[in-house]
């Protein structure tokens, strides 16, 4: 190999072990859509489970001796829907951006409108039109929406959906501060022959662990979601159908394959399956556990000035005027967060934070005083960033495994 060769593999080793170390035992990551796998999940992400394609549906595939993939799918499948309730799931997809852009496959065609949370309240990119809707030639309407309860208005949008007729009806954000009841939503749907998909990215390890409402049970037809973030599995994407909803299964599956992918990753499917049957012993703690930090960090951050959005789960916003800005800044000093659109503040952006990761490298609420303390001397600028580097890395080292595994 040439030196330029050794070169660049050195430095792709090298940049990628300082990343995984900083974000996995350096910084206060708090930002929202980070989590880490367990190592017993993470071991299996190594493995060349998809050397060999395994094309095809069920145990039909086209390449031969592969029913050691086909199997660990089903095991994976059917953990996923003991966990969210399901009749059916789909686990192949490599994000959560893919499942939906399945959904809208298996749901639409081009021309059709679908019903959508606005931007300005945390819409998410892969629901607006110019994401994965722009891919099949979607057209978008975005659903009213409660400035003052940061929910959707579940009778103005059912009349929406009544008079627009829109072929799909997604649900669920970037920013979720509360549950919200959509009867009226959920019936206008019907009426209006659309498919009610919820996208749970976010909440997903809220809802295995019965801390927020599963959108199953209360109408939605399917879920979609990112399968880290609150679910701490491996990077991905999942889809879980109501039993009643059979129907759509074909057509996801034929959306998925062979529309959207020949060959996949199968050892992340294999990571799934052991962080489902993680969450069937662990969810609910876990999920009480993110809640209960959440609750103490948003009273930490208010007892030092900080203007926290009131939230009833994991997610914690902070409105400023120049939020990209200091998310930027919060980085340099070993804070990661991120910023989010949200309506009807004072500013229309803020800060977003997620208790999840915090919650899964172990910190409890008696520690929660201590990163609003960090957080909020990072914000005032009255500290060096270096310092504060510093003392993020000695606080967050304290906790050297990963809990809830």
């Amino acid at each position: 190999m040439s030196a330029a060769g050794e070169t660049g593999m050195a430095r792709i080793e090298a940049l990628a072990a300082g990343f995984s170390e900083r974000m996995a035992h350096g910084a206060m990551v708090l930002y929202a859509g980070m989590n880490l796998p367990s190592p017993r999940a993470a071991a299996l992400l190594g493995l060349p489970l998809g050397a060999m394609p395994a094309m095809g549906q069920g145990a039909v595939r086209e390449q031969p001796g592969v029913q050691d993939i086909v199997e660990l799918e089903n095991v994976a499948e059917q953990a996923a829907c003991r966990v969210f309730q399901g009749g059916w799931a789909e686990v192949r997809l490599q994000s959560g951006t893919l499942a939906n852009l399945a959904v809208y496959a298996a749901a639409c065609r081009p021309g059709d409108l679908i019903a959508i949370t606005p931007r300005r309240a945390g819409g998410h990119v892969s629901h607006q039109e110019r994401g994965a809707p722009s891919i099949l030639g979607l057209r978008t309407v975005e659903l009213p929406f409660l400035d003052a309860q940061q929910c959707l208005d579940d009778a103005a949008s059912a009349a929406l959906i009544r008079r627009e007729r829109p072929r799909l009806v997604m649900l669920g954000a970037s920013y979720v501060p509360r549950a919200f009841d959509f009867p009226a939503i959920a019936q206008a749907a019907r009426e209006a022959g659309a498919l009610l998909a919820y996208d749970i990215a976010h909440v997903a390890g809220l809802v295995a662990g019965g801390a927020f409402p599963n959108p199953l049970a209360a109408g939605a037809d399917l879920l979609t979601a990112s399968t880290y973030k609150s679910l701490a599995g491996p990077p991905g994407g999942l889809i879980v159908g109501r039993a009643d909803a059979a129907p759509w299964q074909a057509r996801v599956r034929e959306a998925v394959f062979p529309r959207m992918t020949a060959n996949y990753d199968a050892a992340r499917v294999a990571a799934l399956g052991v962080s489902l049957l993680e969450c069937e012993r662990h969810a609910a703690g876990y999920a009480r556990a993110m809640l209960s930090n959440a609750r103490a960090l948003a009273a930490a951050l208010r007892e030092r000035g900080l203007p926290v959005l009131p939230t009833q789960t994991h997610h914690l916003a902070i409105p400023l005027a120049d939020a990209d800005a200091r998310s930027h800044e919060l980085a340099r000093a070993g804070i990661v967060c991120g910023a989010i659109s949200v309506a009807g503040q004072h500013a229309p952006r803020a800060l977003r934070l997620g208790t999840q990761l915090l919650t899964r490298r172990g910190f409890e609420t008696a520690d929660m005083a201590q990163v609003a303390d960090l957080l909020a001397r990072a914000l005032s600028g009255d500290a060096p960033a270096d310092a504060l580097r510093a003392e993020v890395a000695a606080f967050m080292q304290r906790r050297a495994t990963l809990a809830y595994c």
